[in-house]
């Protein structure tokens, strides 16, 4: 299980994960792991921060190749035909939910690592965090520079703040995003989609919204080009993303009011015949020095807490777990997406073909 996690109890929590005894291993023939995650910055900044410190360490090789968005399908295929393309994958904690209530994952070995400082949700035997991500609006500071939004209410307020919008083109993340623009507070979230009419409102906002969107991206690196391409002046996404594309020279500023975020990092197919390496690679990027490395090139707030120490505070600032951000968000719920997702992708595929 996934549960929600305090704010106080994760931005407390100290991280004294320890490295394992990686060297002994020199002993064995080299061996090549490959690690799935969702490319670009993503892609490096793993490369850096963990492939190539445990390859110095071990011998070992571990190889980046990029994933689909949600590759739960990729895994269970590997699984079913016992043909592993991928031995270590990087997903968020919606996925894992997934994947280990369908018996998809193995457990992570934990016995090498100091875990009793973390938060309860952060403990999973599934699922080792590296990151946590958040969900969030970047506004054009062009557009917007005498009155900037400061609420996802504002966001739906076609009349105050005019302009093009972008969202995602799926359920999950901009089902909370619309609730969330029709005031709904975000403690209240996951309640108010629960409910029989809970679609239908989002729906009919959808409606509302949709001759003012111009841009539906479908992947991270999408949403990015949204700010980089100036292809909308109000946009809903990953704030990681909206933070490299910023970084990049796109005249955008984030907004972290009502934010949301989740839990991503690493987890071992079922089954994979290279686990137990998997496992000491997963271990190694707990360190927070690495995690750290890490954050240097891709911001998102830090899974080791204590990684936010070795940050410098101009870096640790743009991050989801700089306090002063932390503290507007709450989380996503993982579980509410493993029991509604299939229906609401359905309705939302039919919405999109019934212009």
């Amino acid at each position: 299980m996934f549960p929600n996690t305090s704010r106080r109890g994760l931005l407390a929590a100290t991280g004294g994960i320890l490295a394992a005894p990686m060297l002994a291993n020199r002993a064995r023939a080299a061996e090549t792991l490959v690690v799935a995650d969702p490319g670009g910055d993503y892609s490096r900044a793993f490369t850096r921060a963990f492939h190539e410190p445990f390859q110095a360490a071990t011998g070992h090789r571990p190889v980046a190749v990029v994933r689909r968005s949600h590759p739960t399908s990729q895994i269970r295929a590997m699984i079913e035909t016992r043909n592993y393309d991928w031995d270590v994958v990087y997903v968020t904690h919606e996925v894992a939910y997934e994947l280990q209530r369908n018996n998809m994952l193995e457990e992570i070995d934990n016995s090498r690592a100091t875990l009793t400082s973390l938060p309860e949700s952060l403990r999973s035997p599934y699922l080792g965090p590296i990151a946590i991500d958040a969900l969030n609006f970047a506004y054009s500071t062009q557009r917007f520079r005498d009155r900037p939004p400061a609420s996802w209410e504002d966001i739906g307020n076609l009349s105050a703040f005019p302009g093009r919008r972008s969202l995602g083109k799926r359920p999950y993340d901009t089902f909370e995003m619309v609730m969330l623009s029709l005031g709904v507070p975000p403690a209240d979230l996951y309640k108010e989609l629960a409910k029989p009419d809970g679609f239908d409102r989002v729906f009919r906002k959808l409606t509302e919204l949709r001759p003012h969107i111009s841009y539906w991206w479908e992947s991270g690196a999408q949403n990015a080009q949204a700010l980089v391409t100036r292809e909308a002046d109000l946009v809903g996404g990953y704030a990681a993303r909206h933070q490299v594309a910023i970084q990049q020279g796109a005249p955008y500023a984030v907004n972290w009011n009502e934010g949301l975020y989740y839990v991503s990092g690493f987890v071992i197919p079922k089954g994979s015949p290279k686990r137990d390496l998997a496992r000491q690679f997963i271990a190694s990027t707990w360190d927070p020095q690495r995690q750290a490395a890490c954050m240097q090139i891709l911001p998102s707030g830090t899974g080791n807490p204590e990684a936010m120490k070795h940050l410098p505070p101009e870096r640790a600032r743009l991050l989801a777990t700089w306090p002063e951000n932390f503290a507007k968000l709450t989380t996503v719920d993982g579980q509410f997406w493993y029991e509604h997702k299939a229906p609401a992708q359905e309705r939302l595929n039919a919405w999109f073909l019934s212009r």
